[in-house]
C-alpha cells in the first residue's frame, strides 16, 4: 500500500468516526429509533443476566429445590413490579417540580 492510500484511509475513518460522534451526541428525545436502541442496551443483558440465572439453578438445583427457587422469583417479579411503577411516577413527578 502506498502512503497516499493509507492517508486516505486514515481520513474516511476518521471522517466516518466524526459523523457516528456526531449521530451518538444528537438528542434521543426526538427518534424513536434512538430510544429503543437505548433500551434494548439496557434490557438485553439484564434479560440474558436473569436467564443465566435460571440455567445455572436449573443445572444445580433438584428439581424440587428449583421449583422452590422460581416460585419465589416470580413472587419477587410480582411485588417489585409495583415499585418501578412507582418509580416512574416519582421521576415524572420530580422531573415536573420547579426549584
Amino acid at each position: 500500500m502506498t502512503a497516499h492510500i493509507k492517508a486516505r484511509i486514515v481520513r474516511d475513518f476518521a471522517k466516518g468516526f466524526a459523523e457516528l460522534k456526531g449521530l451518538i451526541k444528537r438528542p434521543y428525545h426526538d427518534s424513536v429509533i434512538r430510544r429503543a436502541v437505548i433500551l434494548l442496551a439496557l434490557v438485553v443483558p439484564a434479560f440474558a443476566a436473569n436467564m443465566l440465572i435460571h440455567y445455572g439453578a436449573a443445572a444445580l438445583l433438584a428439581p424440587d429445590q428449583f421449583g422452590v427457587f422460581y416460585v419465589a422469583n416470580a413472587i419477587s417479579n410480582v411485588l417489585f413490579s409495583g415499585s418501578l411503577v412507582l418509580n416512574m411516577v416519582f421521576t415524572r413527578y420530580l422531573v415536573s417540580v420547579e426549584l
